[in-house]
Formats: C-alpha cells, sequence, structure tokens
C-alpha cells in the first residue's frame, strides 16, 4: 500500500519505478500483498558474486579469500561499473573511486544471554544493541506466564523496548570517534534489572528517557548536566521507589 501510495514519487527514477512498480500502465501499478516480488537485477547481481567465490574456491583458494573475491567484484569489478554507471545516470554522485577506496570494517559483535539462548547484534553504529537491552531488560519478568501475545505481555514488552531506545537516542553513537560508547554498562544485566524496576505494568510510560549506565562500568557519567535537564528520569524514580516503598504501594 505504501509503494502504491507513493508511486508518483516513485516514478521520478526510471530503475526505481522498474522494480517497484511491476504493473506500470495499470491501475494498481505497485506488488500486492501475498504476491512474489521479483527482483530479477538483484538475483543476477547475487549470482555474480557466488560465481566469483566459486571461481575463486575452484583456484585452491580457502573460505576466507574467496569471499573476498567476491567482494572485490562488487566493489572493484563488473558489478561496481554498473552501480556507477546507474547511479550517476540518475544524478547520484559515486565514483569508482569511491567503490575502491571502501574497506569494510571486521568488528567482534556484542553479546548477551538470554535464558539460556546467546544472541549477537552489531555495534552501536546501528540500532542492534537495543534489541540485547530489551532481551536484558525482560529476563526480568515472567513472560511465558503472562500469555503470548496477551495485553500485558505485549504492554511488558512495549515498556522495556522504550527503555532500551530511550538508551540509544541518548547514547550511541559512532563508535570510529571519541567519546567511546558506555556499552558494557548498558548491556550490564544489573542495569537491566535497575531500568527493570522503573517499568510501571498498569500504564504507558510516557516520561520514559535514558538511564545512567556509566556506574555499571565503573565510571562516572559525563553527560550528567544533560541527563539533570531531563524529566524526572527512570534511575531516578529507581531510588524514588526504594525510599517511599510505603506510598507506592498503597497508590
Amino acid at each position: 500500500n505504501i509503494i502504491e501510495g507513493r508511486k508518483a514519487w516513485l516514478k521520478q527514477w526510471k530503475y526505481t519505478r522498474e522494480v517497484m512498480l511491476p504493473r506500470l500502465g495499470q491501475e494498481h501499478e505497485g506488488p500486492r500483498a501475498g504476491e512474489i516480488f521479483r527482483q530479477k537485477d538483484l538475483a543476477a547481481t547475487l549470482r555474480t558474486l557466488v560465481e566469483a567465490e566459486q571461481q575463486a574456491l575452484k583456484a585452491g583458494k580457502d573460505r576466507k579469500a574467496a569471499i573476498q573475491a567476491a567482494y572485490d567484484r562488487f566493489y572493484r569489478g563488473d558489478v561496481a561499473k554498473e552501480l556507477v554507471r546507474g547511479t550517476q545516470e540518475e544524478g547520484g554522485l559515486i565514483t569508482l573511486d569511491d567503490l575502491a577506496k571502501w574497506r569494510v570494517k571486521i568488528e567482534e559483535p556484542l553479546h548477551v544471554n538470554y535464558r539460556g539462548i546467546d544472541v549477537y547484534k552489531l555495534d552501536v553504529w546501528t540500532q542492534g544493541p537495543a534489541l540485547l537491552q530489551s532481551l536484558n531488560l525482560l529476563e526480568n519478568f515472567d513472560l511465558k506466564s503472562m500469555g503470548y501475545n496477551s495485553t500485558r505481555y505485549i504492554h511488558t514488552v512495549y515498556q522495556a523496548m522504550n527503555l532500551a531506545f530511550a538508551d540509544r537516542d541518548f547514547y550511541y553513537g559512532d563508535p570510529a570517534f571519541p567519546p567511546a560508547e558506555p556499552t558494557r554498562g548498558l548491556l550490564s544485566k544489573e542495569y537491566a534489572k535497575a531500568r527493570a524496576q522503573t517499568i510501571r505494568l498498569d500504564r504507558n510510560d510516557a516520561d520514559a528517557g535514558p538511564g545512567d549506565p556509566y556506574p555499571f562500568q565503573g565510571e562516572k557519567n559525563p553527560y550528567a548536566d544533560l541527563l539533570a535537564k531531563l524529566p524526572l528520569r527512570a534511575l531516578d524514580r529507581v531510588a524514588h521507589v526504594r525510599r517511599r516503598p510505603a506510598r507506592v504501594a498503597l497508590r
């Protein structure tokens, strides 16, 4: 429906309309729900990369070198030339030199264990760690007893993700530049437990904001002044609840 509703905008670009609007000229030009969405050029590109890999393996190269052969064909070979040609035809600025200079960065993924299951995501240059944070938070609740997709189940999952995304928005950045993100604190089980205590099971918390993960990795928060300017923060509420349990219980 989104493709169909935005088709006038998509038609500005030749290759976009050819791929995204398989019924050009008909009343409904976009794909329909439930049908197979075919991308022949993408399939051809993927086969080209497999071909480069297989040729390298047949030449006696190891798996790592074979993957590099596919990588080189994409960024420096015939695929790169076609990518640049098509991009520039539509007014894009990518050049062969841009692609040739690009290098993939190999990194260790981030990791948490959720109830015996190891889960890995990419670093904070993506929003992947927010999923890991969410799982750490949800480990503090008995989701199974709530019933899958029950009102309470969905509410609890939503509230956990809300806290994780609040931390994402405040702390995540480009790990290639200082200061370093507080990843150890953000993915700490103890931090998740403290954050989980702020979740209200009776209503949505519209004021949910970032917490303070730095103490959970033995450091002082360099953004304490910015946090202080925000509305009552999640970890402040934890302390508030601990100081006045009777009044909270009465509510």
